[in-house]
């Protein structure tokens, strides 16, 4: 009889242990897979921040060509000034004689 309680407890034994190893095992992988996930996600983060810092630099080059292009380019022709109008003239007069007409 204690040989068949002892033989009862050593496969309950074995079941627990071969459980253990296959729980062990699996949360081994995942956490393999996890910290691969999280290098690959570290690369992807530094890949873009490279790409943001070439893109500026881009920029900065393009408005430093915008801005020598518009320092040596021809000052844009002035406008010639209108003659006033006959009109407008006597009407700005008018309200500063205090409302005579001329």
């Amino acid at each position: 009889m204690a040989v068949l309680v002892c033989l009862e407890a050593m496969k309950c034994l074995m079941r627990l242990f071969c459980l253990l190893f296959v729980l062990a095992t699996l949360l081994t992988g995942m956490d393999g897979r996890a910290q691969e996930s999280a290098a690959s996600k570290d690369k992807e983060v530094e890949e873009l921040r490279q790409t943001v810092r070439d893109l500026a630099a881009r920029v900065t080059t393009l408005e430093e060509q915008l801005h020598k292009q518009t320092a040596t380019a021809a000052p844009p022709a002035s406008i010639p000034p209108v003659a006033p109008n006959s009109a407008a003239t006597a009407v700005v007069s008018s309200s500063s004689s205090g409302g005579e007409r001329a």
